[in-house]
Order: C-alpha cells, then sequence, then structure tokens
C-alpha cells in the first residue's frame, strides 16, 4: 500500500465556517426567529478581504473553498433592476399558453371573481405561470419589512400582506385558484386548464364550491393555506419574484453590491457599499449597507416604460466615474483597485423602448478594438445606440486608466485585463426572434438582427448585450426558473483551475509500470478528476495520461452506479426507498430551509447520483419526476456541472494493492505474512474523497466501483448538507475533503472471539464535518455492487469535543491488544465541547465508540459555547505522529501538535488504556513536551501554531536511559485555515527537538541555525544555511526562522536518510495576486543545517556536484512557482504537486555518499 496523507491546508474565498458550525448552520439557526442573518457568500466573485488575527484567536473561520484560489479584493456588483409597470402585473403566460390561445393578454392583475374564460385560465399555473402552483413550496423573502421585523410565513387567510413590505392586510378566504390538469410531460397545452362547464364565464367564490376543477382556498389543510398565502404575498406579481430572488442572492453576500431601477421610484438607488456583513468580526458599517440596500430593494414600485439602454449607461458612467450618482466604486490601488472586478446584472421582463439615445454609437461594429467585430458586430454592419453597444463599450473602454491592468482574465470568455464592466442579463417571461439553442457560430446562426423599439427584436438586443459584455444571456419562464438564473449569474462569476492534493503512486518504487495519480479541480461549476499518469523516468517527467476517472463517470447512467450511505446502523443503498427519512428530509430541503415534496428529493437524489437531465443548462433528456403523493419536479433548474465527478482538492488518493507492511510475523497469532501471500495478487483500488459528497473507489482502469456518503453530511440546514449540492446558488463546501488511511489490521468483526487480518479504510471529512467513518475493504471482488459495498461499511463516529476533522487518520496496534484509529480533534469543535485539544482512540472493531479513549492536554477553552466569542481560546489538535520504541509493532508514543504551538508527547506503553496520558505533567495538569513561540517568554500572543504532523527518528548519538526515550521530533509551524491567514506575517519556525525524559522544553534550549542565502543557481532559486553545532549535553534540539514573511510549514515533514525534508508555503501577499510560492527543503536531522553533502540534484542533470551549489555552500533548498504540497518520495525522488496543477520531480540524496560520519539514524515511526 502506498499511503496518500495530504497537507492541512483549507481555504476559503467566499465562505467560512464558525466555531461551532458553519455560517450557514447559524443564519438557518436564527432565520425562523429573524431571516436577517445571512449565510454564506453566493457571489463567487465577492472575495474576502483579510486582516491579520493576533496569534491567540486561533484558529478562527475555518473557508470553504480553496484559499490560494483567492485575491483579497471584493468584486464590485450592480444590479439594474427593471422597474416599469409591466412588472406590477400579476399575469406572465407560458410560451405554450401563448402559442395555444393566441392574441390572450399577458398583462395585468388577477381577479379572484373572474368574469370570462381568460381571467378564469390566468388562476390556472400551467398557462399563468405566476399564478398558484400547489406542487410548489412558496417561501418568505429573506431580510426585514419596513418595521424592521423579519418576513415569515402567512399563517391566516384573513391577514395576509398585500405588500410584504407593509403591514397592510388582506383576506384570502374567498380566493379559489384552477388546477393544471397536465398530461404528465410538463408542458402546457390547450385545455389542460379547463374552464368549468355552465358558468358563463364567470365564476364566484360560491360557485367554485361545486364546480368541477375549481379549489376553494378555505378547504385546504393548514400547511396548504400556508403556502398559498405565502404565493399571493410574496410572489403573485413579477416584481415580487425578482424581490424574492435579490433579497437571498443579497442576503448570502460577501461582496460589493449596489442597485438602481430604471424610473428610481421611491428614490432607491443605492450606491456600491461594501455588505459584507458574514466574516468575523462583524463590521457594523457592512451590516448597515446590507440593510439599507434590502431596504431599498423592498422599496421598489414599478411604473412607466423601459428605458434599458440610458440606464445601463448610465450604470456603466457610474463604474467610469462620470455620472451624477457618485465616485467610481471602483477601488483605488492601495486596496487593489487593479485587479476589482466589476458586474453589472440586468434584469427585464419587456422590450425596451424610450427616446433618450445612450449616445455610444455602433461599438460593437467600429472594430476599433480586439474586443469588437466578428461574432459580437450586428448582422450587415446594425445599427447604433443599441443596448448591446452600451455593453460593448463599457467593455472595451478602460474605465479606471490610472491604474495597472491587472484585471484576472479567463481565455476564451473575457480577456481584457484592463478594469471593464462585464455585463450579465436576465429576461423574465419574455423571448426573442432567435433560436435559444443556436449560438453564435454554431450551424445555423444568421446573425444578431436589428432591433427595433417594443419589438421582440429588443430580447434579441437583450441577449446580444450579455454576449457582448462576456457576461451571459439568462431568459426564464417561471418564478423558478428567475430565480435560478438570477443565482446561476451571480454563480458563474469566478472560474479557476488547481491542485492541492498531494499526488500517489500505484508502487513502492519507481518502475516503468508505474503510474502516478494526481487529483485536481476546476472551480468553474466545481467539477474534480483523478488522472493517472505514466512517468517518464529518463527524463524526469509525468508521461501520458494512462485515464481519467472523469472519463468514466461521464458515460455512466446514475443508476449504473454503485452509491452507498450509512443509516445510522449498516451500510444502505443510496436509493428513495432505502433512505432513512432524516435523510430524505436533507433531499428535500430547499434554499430556504423549507421542505419541498419527495420528488423534488428525488431529483436531487439523482443528481447527486450523476443523473444531468434536471440541470438548467441541459438542452436534452427529459427531467420528470412525480411521488405517491401527487408532487412533481419537471423544472430544470438544479445547478449545471460540468462533470458527474465533484472537485476532489485535498484528499490525497490512496492507493491499495498487495499488503506490504512490515509487520514482525508474531504481532498476532496468525502470522501477518499468510495474509499478505493470500492477497499477494490482490487488484489495485483508488480511494479519494471528494466534493460531491462521496469517498470513490476506482479500479485500476480507472473505473468507479462504489461510491459512499457518509450519514454524517446529511443536513437539513439552509446551505448545508446534500441538497446544496443542486442547488443554483451553490458556490461550494467541503463535503469528503479529508485523505483515507487504509491499514492491515487484526480484528474481530463479527464479535465472535475470531479476529482475522482485515485491510480497514478510515477516512474522515476536514472541512466538510465532524467525524469519521470505517469501512471493510480487504476484497475488491465485494466492493464491485452496491449491496456488496454497503455491507462493508463498518462504523460513523462523531463527538461533542470533535471538531471539523483535518487530522489525518493514524492506524496501528495499542498495547492492550486493540487495534485502533487515532487521530487529532481538530479544530471547531462543536458548542458543547471544552474547546480544547486532545486525542481520540477508536478501536476499529466499533467496541468503544460509545466511549472513547481521549487524551487531554486541557489547553484552550470555549465561552458562550463559540469559538468565535473574543473570550474564547479555542485549541484543537493536528495529525498525530505514532511511535514503536522497542519493535514489537505496537504503538508506544504518540506526538502530535496544537494551535496553541504545544507539541505533545503521550505515553502508550501501558496495557492499561486508563493510563495512558500526557508524557509529562500530570493527568490533572499536563505539559507538553514543547512549547512553539517566536520569542521568549512564550505567550498567547507570540505562539505559533502546529498544524502538520511531526516526523519522530531515534536520536543518533543519545543512547542512555537517564535521557529516553531519545528521539528527535521535527515540525515546522504555520497555519493556512482562514481567509485571515492568508495576510498574516508572523514569525514562524522549523523546530528539531530532542525528547529527552522531560518536558516544557522552550526555544532557549534550542541551537538555531539561520537561512544564510537565497541566490539563483542553474536557473533555480536556493537556498544556503549554517552548520552551528548543538551541544547536546545542554541543549535540547535545533531551529531556524522561516526567513520570508507569511513563509510557513504546514505539510508533513519526513525523516529520511539523515535529513529532514519538508516544505513551505508563502501565500500572495499582494491584494490583486491569488496563490503563492514555498520552498521544498532539507536539511540535516542531527542539527538542522548544511547536510555536509549536496541532498538534491537542482539542475536536473542526475548528478549531484559543484553545479547544484550556491556560493561554494550546499543547497538546501529549491523554491517552487506555485505553493507546493506535501511531497511523496518513490525510489531517489522527492515528487511534489503545487496549487498550479504542476508536479516537479526532483532527485534526492538523502545520505552521505561517504562513510557515515554519525550514527545512523533510526525511524521508529509507524
Amino acid at each position: 500500500m502506498d499511503s496518500c496523507k495530504e497537507n492541512t491546508r483549507t481555504n476559503n474565498m467566499f465562505s467560512t465556517r464558525t466555531g461551532d458550525r458553519t455560517m450557514k448552520d447559524k443564519r438557518t439557526a436564527t432565520q425562523n426567529e429573524a431571516r436577517s442573518m445571512p449565510k454564506l457568500s453566493a457571489i463567487s466573485a465577492a472575495i474576502l478581504c483579510t486582516t491579520s488575527l493576533g496569534a491567540n484567536a486561533a484558529p478562527g473561520q475555518l473557508a470553504d473553498s480553496p484559499l490560494f484560489l483567492s485575491s483579497n479584493v471584493p468584486a464590485n456588483i450592480f444590479f439594474l433592476i427593471d422597474d416599469s409597470g409591466s412588472m406590477d402585473w400579476e399575469v406572465l403566460l407560458s410560451n405554450q399558453a401563448l402559442a395555444a390561445y393566441g392574441g390572450a393578454p399577458n398583462s395585468g392583475n388577477l381577479d379572484f371573481s373572474p368574469n370570462n374564460d381568460t381571467e378564469i385560465r390566468e388562476l390556472c399555473p400551467g398557462y399563468n405561470v405566476l399564478a398558484y402552483d400547489p406542487s410548489k413550496n412558496y417561501t418568505p423573502w429573506l431580510g426585514l419589512d419596513s418595521n424592521t421585523a423579519p418576513y415569515k410565513d402567512m399563517t391566516t387567510l384573513s391577514a395576509a400582506r398585500w405588500d410584504p413590505y407593509y403591514t397592510a392586510t388582506t383576506n384570502l378566504s374567498n380566493h379559489f385558484y384552477i388546477p393544471w390538469v397536465d398530461d404528465g410531460d410538463g408542458v402546457f397545452q390547450a385545455g389542460e386548464c379547463p374552464v368549468p362547464n355552465g358558468y358563463g364565464g364567470t365564476l364566484s367564490r360560491a360557485e367554485c364550491d361545486a364546480a368541477p376543477n375549481c379549489v376553494p382556498v378555505s378547504g385546504l389543510s393548514v400547511a396548504e393555506q400556508v403556502n398559498y398565502a405565502n404565493w399571493y404575498s410574496y410572489y403573485r406579481k413579477r416584481e415580487y419574484v425578482a424581490k424574492r430572488a435579490l433579497s437571498e442572492i443579497i442576503t448570502n453576500s460577501t461582496a460589493r453590491m449596489g442597485l438602481a431601477t430604471l424610473h428610481n421610484n421611491n428614490n432607491v438607488r443605492t450606491l456600491v457599499t461594501d455588505v459584507d456583513d458574514i466574516t468575523t468580526p462583524v463590521d457594523a458599517t457592512a451590516q448597515a449597507n446590507k440593510l439599507n440596500l434590502l431596504d431599498n430593494l423592498f422599496d421598489i414600485n414599478s411604473s412607466g416604460g423601459t428605458p434599458l439602454r440610458i440606464r445601463l449607461h448610465d450604470v456603466g458612467e457610474y463604474y467610469e466615474g462620470n455620472s451624477g450618482w457618485g465616485p467610481s466604486p471602483i477601488l483605488p490601488a492601495s486596496e487593489g483597485g487593479a485587479c476589482q472586478q466589476n458586474f453589472t446584472i440586468l434584469m427585464s421582463d419587456g422590450v425596451w423602448n424610450g427616446w433618450e439615445s445612450p449616445g455610444v454609437g455602433n461599438t460593437d461594429s467600429d472594430n476599433n478594438t480586439a474586443w469588437d467585430g466578428g461574432l459580437f458586430a450586428d448582422l450587415n454592419g446594425g445599427v447604433s445606440n443599441t443596448l448591446a453597444d452600451v455593453a460593448m463599450d463599457y467593455y472595451e473602454r478602460d474605465l479606471a486608466p490610472s491604474l495597472p491592468d491587472d484585471v484576472r482574465t479567463i481565455t476564451g470568455v473575457d480577456n481584457n485585463n484592463a478594469q471593464h464592466m462585464v455585463t450579465y442579463t436576465v429576461a423574465f417571461g419574455v423571448t426573442g426572434t432567435l433560436d435559444p439553442d443556436i449560438q453564435p457560430g454554431d450551424a445555423g446562426w444568421n446573425g444578431w438582427p436589428t432591433p427595433v423599439s417594443n419589438a421582440a427584436t429588443t430580447i434579441d438586443d437583450l441577449r446580444h448585450a450579455g454576449y457582448n459584455g462576456r457576461g451571459s444571456f439568462l431568459s426564464a419562464g417561471d418564478p423558478q426558473q428567475l430565480i435560478t438564473s438570477l443565482s446561476n449569474s451571480i454563480a458563474d462569476i469566478q472560474s479557476r483551475t488547481g491542485t492541492a492534493a498531494a499526488v500517489s503512486f500505484n508502487s513502492t518504487s519507481l518502475q516503468t509500470t508505474t503510474k502516478l495519480l494526481k487529483a485536481s479541480f476546476n472551480s468553474d461549476r466545481w467539477s474534480g478528476d483523478l488522472i493517472a499518469y505514466n512517468i517518464d523516468i529518463p527524463n524526469n517527467t509525468l508521461g501520458g495520461i494512462a485515464w481519467r476517472a472523469s472519463s468514466d463517470l461521464d458515460s455512466r447512467s446514475a443508476d449504473s452506479r454503485n452509491i452507498i450511505t450509512f443509516d445510522g446502523t449498516s451500510g444502505t443503498v443510496f436509493d428513495w426507498p432505502t433512505l432513512t427519512t432524516a435523510q430524505k428530509n436533507d433531499l428535500r430541503t430547499n434554499s430556504s430551509g423549507s421542505l419541498d415534496n419527495e420528488a423534488t428529493g428525488m431529483a436531487r437524489m439523482d443528481y447527486i447520483r450523476g443523473e444531468r437531465a434536471c440541470e438548467s443548462n441541459n438542452t436534452g433528456g427529459t427531467c420528470s419526476y412525480s411521488d405517491t403523493s401527487g408532487g412533481v419536479f419537471n423544472t430544470k433548474t438544479l445547478r449545471p456541472r460540468n462533470s458527474a465527478l465533484g472537485d476532489i482538492i485535498h484528499s490525497s488518493p490512496f492507493y491499495v494493492g498487495a499488503p506490504s507492511t512490515r509487520y514482525p510475523d508474531n504481532i498476532e497469532s496468525s502470522p501477518y505474512t499468510a495474509f499478505a501471500q493470500t492477497w499477494k495478487n490482490r487488484p489495485g483500488v483508488s480511494y479519494v474523497g471528494s466534493n460531491d459528497g462521496m469517498l470513490h473507489a476506482f479500479d485500476e482502469n480507472g473505473i468507479e466501483m462504489f461510491a459512499y456518503i457518509p450519514n454524517l453530511l446529511y443536513s437539513t440546514a439552509s446551505g448545508d448538507g446534500l441538497h446544496d449540492l443542486s442547488d443554483p446558488g451553490y458556490l461550494h463546501d467541503y463535503y469528503v475533503d479529508l485523505s483515507v488511511t487504509v491499514a492491515d489490521t487484526y480484528v474481530d468483526l463479527l464479535n465472535n472471539n475470531n479476529p482475522e487480518w482485515k485491510s480497514l479504510l478510515v477516512g474522515g471529512l476536514r472541512g466538510g464535518g465532524k467525524g469519521v467513518f470505517a469501512m471493510d475493504v480487504t476484497d475488491p471482488a465485494t466492493l464491485n455492487t452496491a449491496a456488496g459495498a454497503a455491507s462493508k461499511v463498518l462504523w460513523e463516529f462523531t463527538h461533542n469535543d470533535l471538531g471539523y476533522t483535518y487530522s489525518d487518520i493514524r492506524i496501528g496496534k495499542l498495547n492492550n491488544g486493540k487495534w485502533a484509529a487515532i487521530f487529532g480533534n481538530g479544530y471547531n469543535s462543536d458548542p458543547s465541547g471544552d474547546g480544547t485539544s486532545k486525542i481520540f482512540i477508536i478501536y476499529l472493531d466499533g467496541s468503544n465508540l460509545a466511549d472513547p479513549v481521549i487524551l487531554e492536554t486541557r489547553q484552550g477553552s470555549i465561552t458562550n459555547n463559540s469559538c468565535d466569542d473574543p473570550a474564547s481560546d479555542c485549541n484543537g489538535m493536528a495529525t498525530p505522529a505514532i511511535a514503536d520504541l522497542n519493535g514489537d509493532g505496537t504503538i508506544d508514543r504518540i506526538y502530535a501538535g496544537d494551535l496553541h504551538g504545544k507539541l505533545w508527547a503521550f505515553d502508550l506503553g501501558s496495557s492499561d488504556p486508563l493510563a495512558w496520558k500526557s508524557a509529562y505533567g500530570t493527568i490533572p495538569a499536563p505539559m507538553p513536551l514543547f512549547s512553539a513561540c517566536s520569542s521568549a517568554p512564550c505567550l498567547a500572543t507570540n505562539r505559533q501554531p502546529i498544524t502538520e504532523k511531526p516526523s519522530v527518528a531515534r536520536h543518533p548519538t543519545r543512547r542512555n536511559l537517564s535521557t529516553a526515550p531519545n528521539l528527535m521530533v521535527f515540525f515546522g509551524t504555520g497555519q493556512y485555515l482562514s481567509p485571515n491567514d492568508s495576510g498574516t506575517t508572523d514569525d514562524q519556525t522549523f523546530y528539531g527537538v530532542w525528547d529527552a525524559g522531560s518536558g516544557d522544553v522552550d526555544r532557549t534550549q534550542l541551537q538555531e541555525q539561520f537561512i544564510t542565502d537565497t541566490s539563483t543557481t542553474q536557473s533555480v532559486e536556493v537556498r544556503t544555511i549554517t552548520d552551528n553545532n548543538v551541544a547536546y549535553t545542554t541543549q535540547r534540539g535545533w531551529m531556524f526562522k522561516l526567513p520570508t514573511p507569511g513563509e510557513r510549514s504546514i505539510t508533513n515533514p519526513l525523516a529520511f536518510g539523515s535529513l529532514v525534508f519538508f516544505n513551505t508555503v508563502i501565500p500572495s501577499s499582494s491584494n490583486c495576486a491569488a496563490g503563492g510560492d514555498g520552498w521544498l527543503m532539507a536539511v540535516d536531522m542531527f542539527n538542522g543545517g548544511e547536510p555536509g553533502f549536496q541532498p538534491i540534484d537542482v539542475n536536473g542533470d542526475g548528478l549531484f556536484n559543484i553545479d547544484d551549489k550556491a556560493n561554494a555552500s550546499f543547497t538546501v533548498g529549491t523554491k517552487t512557482s506555485g505553493i507546493p504540497t506535501e511531497s511523496r518520495f518513490i525510489s531517489d525522488r522527492r515528487v511534489t504537486a503545487t496549487s498550479d496543477g504542476t508536479v516537479l520531480f526532483e532527485k534526492i540524496r538523502p545520505s552521505s555518499p561517504r562513510a557515515p560520519e554519525r550514527m545512523s539514524w533510526t525511524n521508529v515511526e509507524r
């Protein structure tokens, strides 16, 4: 087996996890009381500004997206909303209704005492898409009304609000509606909204009682009456639907936002301001800005014409700083304006008109820049001053010529790096003359028609404006599609690719058949891949691709996949009949936190299985679901994806082949060698977690064998759980983001006193949740069916003191005879926990799940049940290292670091678990082996967090019993977990500490080395270091400061040969730079200095000689162009993936080619 442990980097560019739960959970918890608490950012371009936290604020908000993707500059997003008279209408005919009833009015308001057949049909949702539809769930707006009270369900028919922003009510008791008698195809046809016969075109409430196909609202159940009243108050008007959609987008935003309408009725224009009231600590000004923006949204009053052209021109002038509205919202250079992105989202329900000309000319056809002409130009030269011309003018014009041009570009989509306006357009209930399925440049494309005021060609111009503005055009035919379209326009404002997981190999030595496994992701719709590469050994690089996992999944039908889950007791198939009620409720939950019908839940379940038919951009296939209660789901409104395989970010692939662990054969009564012989030809399987909610297992050809969805992930919290994956406003969450560990163990899984050798997999969620799970993966043949794989799920575990499980899992045998999973408690533990760092020990047979072994530190605190409380000092333990001191195969000692900078040694030498404790101090008052601080004395304000697994080796010269256990422990400090971490520049250090039998060591007892030179050798930037002697008679090890501001060590080091190999990370400090770089280091174990020989082949010529030196000194580090992940070592190569997707191969020499000058090192780590 090849262990694929990952680094502990996490991230967040848009959304954050708090100390007790996600911000999304936090909003949901208060939403029923006051729907003003925001959830996560719904704006993918709304990059968070970061500030440096004090050293004692550990760990802060945990990021929900890769930190290295984000710059520090929030985007400007401006909404231009149609407030023309038509937005006040309550009638919006479906396209099929317009075709079936030519000449029928597509305007006006509903009459609940209809006087003709048309008015009766307008009460039917098949005909009028704004009419009440009992199959849909109507939820309140988000925010506060004019009395600063939260919007709530309308629970009384006799007192439903006419306009939810104001308190005036009306009585709905005499209302009724006409059901849509659909033939099952989800498409309206003439006759499917039948008018009751015999009523002469009029219909009263009293007549409705006896009339066929008429439903009195007063006869509905209480829940249905609330749903109807919510529809009436919050959805019946075109304007109301827009307010519902925008209230959710604004509430969930961390961006800079503004709003204007076509007529500025009620003076609702709101200039762009910071509305990030989500990131903690909460900015009171931003909070007030958001409330003001929402107030103005709710106060929109629709009347008048539709002068789209001149108003879009006004927005462009505002961005350029030439309008009377106020100064440009583009930030100055000192705050990142050079790379700030600027967006406008224009929403309209009608054809444009108005006599005012924007005066921009024929900008899309004048060929005066690289951005116009060609497919962007009008047909046959076209005309001037169209809406598309306005969008082009402010796209190709440099809106801030005094700023450097550093705006991020997207090849083939938006290639302009100057400050410019990107335009998205959304049409609600209107269609143009162009075929929506034929795109510019496609076969059958005949060019952009000339728009004529008040004609359908102006809708084509609206589409043209989205194309010219390098945004997009979205057409919404009904209320849900409008909400989806606006959410999609927001979610489309970001796209990057990268790698954050370490690579893996299908072999322990470098051979011609060796494959390198590399996980990756693309944040444009958050897809992922696991790719197997051949290795070009002579050229030290990747060869061709052997297989892609995404290719298999994208060619499979959803029902052909073997997907399993856990019901709390045992593994089950992931299918609607076998799901628990709680699991079904998760899938039924919508973005507002309320439950949709079961048909919608089934659609979301199939979406997770990989079904694409109901995605909003799907033009083929049939989206149709129904449940036993008559509920239906048949709208293509689910989040679009690029692949069925979700993003793989921090979970490194783990390859399991033939058993190969070097256990002593007498470690158990049944010899391990016999087990290894039995399975010597076991087919290889690669396991990797993904943020599509699954642990995936792929065979040696990249074919998915099964996928597992932990029960730990299900949640009905808004913006959380599996349902969030299909939400069109989804940005990013972590789900199964931790690397798994697979080990050969001797366990009694059947509890029949007959233990057996088994290969067990243990995994966690990292930023996805607070828990771990286990499976038996001994026999791949049993994993090829859903039922077979489900039978191999062993258990899931969570605990109040368990935080987000960032700790990798360590597996081994204990001195009480049990085999166990050992892990740190992670970060931001449950509100009912104590906020301290600790180690969990779970027996793999599941016998102590209810009462786990917990090794306490008593370090940390939590106040008011929240790690976000300023009085809290929450702590958390990182990945532990386990050590076998006497070579008998059992774990005698554990080393682990925490966020307070404490390095702990735990003594597990006894056969009695009650005696397992910190090696130093007492059980009531444990003492760390070492405290890491940037200076002496060690204080809460200068402590250095430890977020990586230490590496352990036996000291080469110190063997006295008086200084036992005589182990050297190697580790670095630093944190890269929270958005605030990117900008921190606190000093961090790499340490080598001698565990000599006493604790409470500090930096004053260590010998310091210094990075002496950073220069360029053979076009590679390299480092050298001093070689100061460590006097182990009086000193307890060595250290050296990481010299670059912001540099930190967050990936696991490795003691190998006589060297310590480790990587460092330097996040970009520029407002306008994402990502960063780092160093690949190798120093002497004994003193942390120069090894005395050249350890790295710097120039890649396969030799270690003078050409690799720098200024006559041996080089100990090489710089990377991206952020390095944890390195993997195979034969004499160090292989490292970086955040920009590069895979680096370095030839290394871990030991001196001459006779060793010091006693050899012995690695005791398991």
